[in-house]
Formats: C-alpha cells, structure tokens, sequence
C-alpha cells in the first residue's frame, strides 16, 4: 500500500507548486470530515475555488486562500528540505504556518509529499492513547516550544512504527471501520492517488 501509493502521492507532489497546492488542500479537507467524502469536497474545491460549498466552514476559506497565494513557497519550502537545508522538525513548523495546519495535518503533508512522519489523526490518537492537546500550540507559542513538540511528533511517529507502518495501518483500520465505503484496505490507500490525480 504505501511502497507503491505514497510513492505515487510524491512524486505528483513535488513536481509543481501547483500539485503541492492541491496536495495540501485534499489534507485540510480531510480535517474533521470522513476520508470517504474528500475526494467529492477536492472535486467542489477544484471546479468552484474559494466559492466552494466545502470550504464555507471552519478556517478551510482561509486556508485554501493562503495556499494559492503561498503554493510556491510552500513548494520550495519542501525542497529546501529534500536539499537538506532544513530539517524535519523546522518543515513541519513552517507548514503550520498555513491556517488551519496542525502538527498532525502537516505530518500528513510530509508524509504525502515526502514520505516522511505521518498523520496522528483522532483514529490513531484514540488508538493510541495519546492526548491531542500534546501537539497543538497557538499562534503565542515560542519557536522552543514549537520546537520542542515537532520533536515530540516526529519521535512519536517512529515509536509507532514510522511513516510507512501508520499509513498501512490506518487504511486496513479504515477499511475495518467503513466496510461499505472502501472494499479493501488497498481501496482506502489507492484513494489516496485517485483523489489527487497522481
């Protein structure tokens, strides 16, 4: 599942700030809203823009505004990690800058455009017994504590078994969960390429 979709999501990822743009959007579209009704909101996203039924709630106008006007250097931002010129904990820092991003969604960001961390969603948190105060801060957060709970995520994540590890298993969780929205766990991963287009 994730040797053979993530690598899909990456590499359609990178390869504009455009994609990356939609790459980001399908992720705040999944924030509180069940992963098999992403693919029809990225749809109403696309065709009607900011005018889009899906984002007339919560801060995902907001977002979706600041990503077009920011996708190149959310592009860029990107490959200065891949270049090493910043790390791990710096990138998700810096994706939380976009409204609406927590560590958790710019995990799932890094992991859709990279490969790297994962998406500790209210599933796993729950699965986990992990508070999902521990890695929310606000807009008065020093840069130490920022930094200090991006470590705490990226080292949770390996705990856990790493990137690869939660994405397999939360789409066989998922396909658990919804057995008459998704035929396999292998549909929940696949979905993830089909609503982007990779």
């Amino acid at each position: 599942m994730y040797k053979t979709h993530n690598r899909r999501t990456r590499i359609y990822a990178l390869a504009s700030p455009e994609n990356v743009a939609n790459t980001v959007t399908m992720v705040s579209a999944s924030i509180m809203q069940p992963w098999y009704s992403v693919g029809r909101q990225l749809k109403d996203i696309q065709a009607n823009g900011e005018n889009a039924t899906s984002l007339n709630w919560g801060i995902k106008k907001a977002c979706y505004k600041y990503v077009q006007e920011n996708k190149r250097d959310i592009f860029l931002t990107l490959h200065e990690y891949k270049s090493g010129d910043i790390d791990l904990a710096d990138l998700l820092i810096r994706l939380c800058d976009i409204p609406g991003i927590q560590l958790v969604k710019a995990g799932f960001i890094a992991q859709l455009t990279l490969g790297k961390v994962g998406c500790l969603d209210i599933h796993n948190l729950r699965m986990y017994g992990i508070n999902a105060s521990t890695f929310k801060f606000t807009d008065k957060t020093t840069y130490a504590t920022k930094r200090k709970k991006a470590e705490l995520y990226i080292a949770t994540c390996e705990r856990l078994g790493g990137s690869e590890y939660l994405w397999d298993a939360w789409c066989e969780n998922l396909a658990e969960c919804h057995p008459t929205k998704f035929t396999s766990k292998h549909h929940v991963s696949r979905v993830h390429c089909d609503y982007l287009g990779a």
